[in-house]
């Protein structure tokens, strides 16, 4: 492609009233490469190269910019996600022991030493050195190296300790309504009074303007709460679902956010699960069908890659076998009652009076036991089950049970337990399952309570983050208040 636009230049610039047809006869005619032209005559530049790139070159003067704790020296592991330095080392004998940082160090060192190398006369190692500061950004330190340089230099040319060189600040919107601000929220002793009264008087001025984050009026933790109103009467009626109560107690400022659309049910990884669920629920359909069927709607999704769809499709169709495997080995225990079972009704008190709080969900599949016990179970397409331990505190399970309990299904009210499947988690022994027990009289108590402590918990108005396993992906970890700036778990 390159020779094609050196011929087409060298054409266009040698040929009067030059057309696309005389350019295709002329390329089709030659039978020499064109001779690309003589450079142009070396003007005075900077080459801003890699330190790879500068293998082979000399110049009078080097600049080796950005020697920064981190970045030079890079330690981080070579191979990607193959691995293929761990491959290497493997093959070559090397132990599982041996430190991986100090092959890496080596390495970077060598790549310095080569890159220093590059000057005849002079060279310059420049490094940031500072610290947090107030605005809330990590410190920036100079690298090992740049030490090590320092403390060999002979110091024939320029002083080795030279004074801090200050780099002027952004200028931006951001950071200038920053930098008042920090004057402006000093402590007494911090700033001088004349000080903070010119810069609040500079933030007035762009507050004014209409510069974001100059009103008072939008800072965090000055603004007064906009309301303390509960999201619902005490006498309205509360709809908790299953998902709904799981949500609840695993962390109710989440539930808060989804609810109110902060989260994206388009996403595909929802598309894909609805699919399959439904194919889960056709009743009698033998593997053949199931997995012809997925074929046919697998084209209608909206994947980005071929290579991807066709990775999850193998992936889902692992899945359909992996059900149609379980659904027929659990049939010496367990009998088939409805799938799709819808769960509808109100939660009661002891008393027997109705109280405003409706219970409605789907169950995936209804089955019954050898003791005519009716068993909620529940499809998990997911790669990670839970642990047996969480399963028996699993509230989804649980709400299901206690539906049975109260007699929301029709098919009966005595709860033979409950069981989380994972066909996405499968081996030899078939699939990942997760059995929470019946539910015992005062097992039940515990539950209706909780369920109306968190269907009170949907009124507000404060909602509290609380850690989990999910915290993981969840969309607001970013600015979520038990976090630190994103911190694990």
């Amino acid at each position: 492609m390159t020779a094609l636009f050196d011929i087409t230049d060298h054409y266009v610039s040698r040929t009067s009233g030059a057309s696309l047809r005389g350019l295709v006869e002329h390329v089709t005619a030659l039978q020499l490469p064109v001779v690309r032209p003589e450079p142009a005559a070396p003007t005075e530049q900077v080459m801003v190269l890699s330190a790879h790139a500068a293998l082979g070159h000399e110049w009078d003067l080097v600049v080796i910019a950005g020697l920064q704790d981190g970045l030079w020296p890079n330690t981080v592991p070579r191979g990607g996600v193959l691995g293929t330095q761990r491959l290497l080392d493997e093959l070559d004998g090397v132990t599982k022991d041996a430190s991986m940082r100090a092959p890496l160090l080596a390495e970077e060192r060598r790549l310095l030493v080569t890159a220093m190398g590059r000057a005849r006369r002079r060279l310059l190692v420049t490094a940031v050195d500072s610290d947090a500061g107030g605005g809330g950004h990590e410190a920036v330190l100079p690298s090992a190296f740049f030490f090590e340089i320092a403390q060999w230099a002979d110091g024939d040319g320029e002083p080795v300790a030279m004074q801090p060189v200050s780099a002027p600040r952004v200028l931006s919107a951001a950071a200038v309504v920053g930098r008042l601000r920090v004057v402006v929220c000093a402590p007494a002793c911090a700033v001088d009074d004349a000080d903070r009264d010119c810069a609040a008087t500079q933030l007035a001025r762009l507050a004014k303007a209409g510069v974001p984050g100059a009103d008072p009026s939008e800072w965090h933790g000055l603004a007064p709460v906009s309301t303390s109103d509960p999201l619902c009467d005490s006498d309205d009626l509360v709809t908790l679902t299953p998902s709904t109560l799981q949500a609840l107690n695993d962390c109710p400022l989440r539930w808060l956010a989804e609810r109110h659309g902060g989260t994206n049910t388009r996403e595909l990884p929802s598309a894909v699960g609805s699919v399959l669920h439904a194919l889960f629920a056709e009743p009698g359909r033998s593997e053949s069908q199931l997995l012809a069927e997925l074929d046919r709607v697998w084209g209608h999704l909206p994947f980005g890659a071929q290579w991807y769809s066709a990775n999850e499709l193998a992936r889902h169709r692992a899945m359909i076998q992996a059900f149609v495997q379980w659904r027929a080995q659990s049939r010496s225990e367990l009998t088939e009652v409805g799938v799709e079972v819808d769960i509808d009704g109100a939660l009661e008190d002891g008393s027997g009076q109705a109280r405003k709080i409706r219970l409605r969900g789907r169950a995936d599949r209804l089955e019954r036991d050898p003791a005519g016990r009716l068993v909620i179970v529940d499809i998990k397409t997911g790669k990670t089950p839970v642990s047996k331990d969480d399963a028996q505190q699993h509230a989804q399970l649980a709400m299901y049970q206690l539906a049975v309990a109260e007699g929301l299904v029709r098919a009966g009210d005595e709860p033979g337990g409950a069981r989380l499947v994972y066909v996405g988690k499968s081996g030899a022994a078939g699939v990942a399952e997760r059995k929470q027990d019946p539910l015992t009289p005062a097992a039940r108590d515990e539950w209706r309570n909780l369920v109306r402590q968190l269907a009170a918990a949907t009124a507000g108005p404060q909602f509290i983050a609380r850690r989990n396993d999910g915290c993981t992906h969840c969309p607001l970890r970013p600015g979520c208040p038990a976090h630190v700036r994103g911190s694990a778990p």
